[in-house]
C-alpha cells in the first residue's frame, strides 16, 4: 500500500554523477525595494521554500528560469541544497507547482518526473523497515501500512516535512491522472490519503489544539510552535472539529505577543495562516490583521540606513510584505 517497487531509490548512477557536477547554481530572487532600502533586493541560494515567498509576493510569478533550475537538482539527486553544502532543503517544489500551474497545463507534466524522484528521496530506504519502530534515513515506520518522516532530528516525527510530503503525494497523483496512469495515480493518492491519517493521529490527536512534531521517544519532551500550525491547514490537514482558534491564535500571537524577528524568521508558516484565515474568521478581522502586520515590518526596518543590497532576512520581510499587500486587495 505505501510504494509500488518502482520507487525505490537506487545508488546515483555515473550520468547522476556528473549531472550533479553540472548543475546550475540556486536562482537569484530580485524583488522591487519597498522598505526604506535603497536599490533591490538580491540573494543567491534561493531555497524551494523562499522561492514560494516570492512567488506569492509577485502574484504567482518568479522569476525565469527558477523551476528548471530545481528540477535540474532534483532530477540528479531528489534534492535541492545550497552550494557547498548536502544538506537537502525541504521540498517545497510541489507547493510551487501548485500555485503556478493554473492557466498552464504543460507546467505539471513537465515536472513530474522531478517531483517523482524528491519523493523517492525522501522515502529512500523503507522497504528495509519489518517492524513498528524501524527507522532508516528519513522514514519511520509508524504501523502496518503507514510511513511518516523525520528531518534533521531522526527522534521526533516532523510536521512540515510530513505535510510538504502530503502535498507532493496529491500533486504527483495530479500529475499522473493528467497523463491518464490511472492506477499509479490512485497509489499515489492512497499514500496521501494514508500519510493525512497518520499526520492526523500522531501531531495532531484529537486533545491537542495545535499540530506539531511528534516525539519518537517517551523521554523527549515535546516544544509547540505556533508557525508550524499552519501548514496542515495550508495543504488541505483539517481535524474533524472547527479549525478556527488556529487562525485566531496566529493573529493573537501577532497583535499582542509580537515579535519582528521571530516573525521574519517565519513568513511562509505566517503566509499559509494568513491565506486561510479568511474562511474561518471573515476578511474583516483578518485585513486588520494584516494591517497591523504592515506596520510592525514597516517600523522595524524604519530605523535601518543600510542601503544597497539586503541580507535575506529584510529580503523575505520584503516578500512578506508585498504578500500582505496582494492578499489584502483580494480579500477586500
Amino acid at each position: 500500500l505505501l510504494a509500488c517497487k518502482d520507487d525505490a531509490t537506487t545508488d546515483a548512477s555515473s550520468s547522476q554523477v556528473k549531472a550533479q557536477a553540472a548543475l546550475p547554481d540556486l536562482p537569484f530572487a530580485d524583488l522591487p525595494n519597498k522598505i526604506n532600502v535603497e536599490g533591490t533586493t538580491v540573494f543567491s541560494n534561493l531555497s524551494e521554500k523562499d522561492a514560494w515567498l516570492v512567488s506569492k509576493a509577485k502574484s504567482g510569478n518568479i522569476p525565469p528560469g527558477v523551476l528548471e533550475v530545481y528540477a535540474a537538482h532534483l532530477n540528479a539527486k531528489g534534492f535541492v541544497s545550497e552550494s557547498g553544502s548536502r544538506a537537502p532543503q525541504l521540498p517545497y517544489f510541489s507547493l510551487l507547482i501548485e500555485d503556478l500551474k493554473e492557466g498552464q497545463p504543460a507546467l505539471l507534466k513537465r515536472n513530474l518526473g522531478a517531483m517523482i524522484k524528491s519523493y523517492q528521496y525522501w522515502m529512500d530506504g523503507f522497504f528495509d523497515l519489518k517492524e513498528e519502530g524501524d527507522t532508516k534515513n528519513h522514514v519511520v515506520k509508524m504501523e502496518q501500512d503507514l510511513i511518516l518522516n523525520v528531518y534533521e532530528d531522526p527522534s521526533s516525527l516532523d510536521l512540515e516535512l510530513n505535510c510538504l510530503l502530503f502535498n507532493l503525494e496529491k500533486t504527483i497523483s495530479e500529475g499522473l491522472t493528467v497523463l491518464k496512469q490511472k492506477e499509479k495515480a490512485a497509489h499515489y493518492a492512497l499514500k496521501a490519503k494514508t500519510r493525512k491519517a497518520g499526520i492526523l493521529k500522531y501531531m495532531w490527536p484529537k486533545e491537542m489544539p495545535f499540530p506539531q512534531d511528534a516525539v519518537l521517544k517517551a523521554d523527549r519532551d515535546t516544544i509547540y510552535q505556533w508557525e508550524n500550525a499552519m501548514l496542515p491547514l495550508y495543504v488541505g490537514i483539517e481535524p474533524d472539529t472547527s479549525t478556527a482558534h488556529v487562525y485566531d491564535g496566529l493573529l493573537n500571537e501577532l497583535s499582542l505577543n509580537f515579535d519582528t524577528r521571530k516573525i521574519l524568521n517565519a513568513p511562509h508558516e505566517l503566509l499559509m495562516g494568513i491565506y486561510g484565515s479568511v474562511a474561518s474568521l471573515g476578511s474583516e478581522k483578518t485585513t486588520q490583521a494584516i494591517g497591523e502586520l504592515k506596520e510592525h515590518i514597516l517600523n522595524h526596518y524604519s530605523k535601518s540606513t543600510t542601503s544597497g543590497n539586503m541580507n535575506l532576512e529584510k529580503c523575505r520581510s520584503n516578500a512578506l510584505f508585498l504578500s500582505l499587500e496582494n492578499y489584502e486587495k483580494r480579500v477586500q
